[in-house]
């Protein structure tokens, strides 16, 4: 496992609009940031752009649905997709999280980047008990 030092952009990701959540690698912090539109899936890249530059981050996390079976294979292919992007354009380690129910736990407003924080919040759990 590669250090989690540095901020990590979290992306969730949705067909149309894809929620973004910034957090420390240590945990200590974690925010929703922002919601981008997204086109066919993936966001404008001058946009990512202006958050690679704002936030420097070491690492992109990206929820991937698990949960649902057949009815959310469509989320699923557009996350790995979104993935796929990410790395192809910011030469980053981009991880998957399982993002299962994040949006049923978030408020309703700015539900996006708050579900974006839920999938950070769940991928660094995880880090810390590997």
């Amino acid at each position: 496992m590669e250090s989690t030092d540095g901020l990590i952009l979290a992306f969730d990701y949705g067909a149309r609009r894809i929620g973004l959540a910034v957090g420390d690698g240590k945990g200590i912090s974690v925010r929703p940031l922002t919601t981008l539109a997204a086109n066919k899936g993936l966001p404008q890249k001058d946009e990512v752009q202006q958050l690679m530059r704002a936030y420097h981050p070491t690492r992109l996390v990206v929820g991937l649905p698990l949960a649902g079976g057949d009815a959310v294979e469509a989320s699923r292919h557009g996350a790995q997709c979104l993935a796929m992007w990410l790395r192809k354009h910011f030469a980053l380690p981009v991880e998957m999280c399982d993002e299962s129910y994040s949006s049923v736990i978030s408020p309703k407003a700015n539900r996006d980047a708050h579900s974006a924080s839920v999938i950070l919040r769940d991928w660094l759990d995880q880090q810390q008990l590997a």
